[in-house]
């Protein structure tokens, strides 16, 4: 679990079996990004270079709140396969077998 605590992690486990904290066997690599401060970003760009191509999923808060949040939504976007907008949350899936999608709820 990169760039946040450890409940968005245990959170979106007890979603899906496959989605589980680093570290085991078969997971999938978390990215989390409360608020971002201009120091993290290049931490996160970091992050996004070097992720699992198949298996990760990046959760952003924010997305439309904060000008930093905003600005890395708008990059991580152009790297996932699927985005989701929950408004004040974004997910982006980079799984390249998952067919393309932009959602917003």
């Amino acid at each position: 679990l990169a760039g946040g605590g450890e409940m968005p992690g245990r959170y979106l486990s007890a979603v899906t079996r496959e989605m589980v904290l680093l570290g085991e066997e078969g997971a999938w690599e978390l990215f989390y990004a409360g608020k971002v401060g201009e120091e993290a970003y290049e931490e996160q760009e970091r992050w996004l270079v070097r992720r699992d191509r198949t298996r990760a999923c990046a959760v952003i808060t924010g997305i439309h709140e904060y000008r930093e949040n905003r600005e890395l939504w708008k990059r991580f976007r152009e790297e996932c396969r699927v985005s989701i907008d929950m408004l004040r949350h974004g997910v982006l899936f980079f799984d390249r077998r998952l067919q393309s999608g932009r959602y917003v709820l």
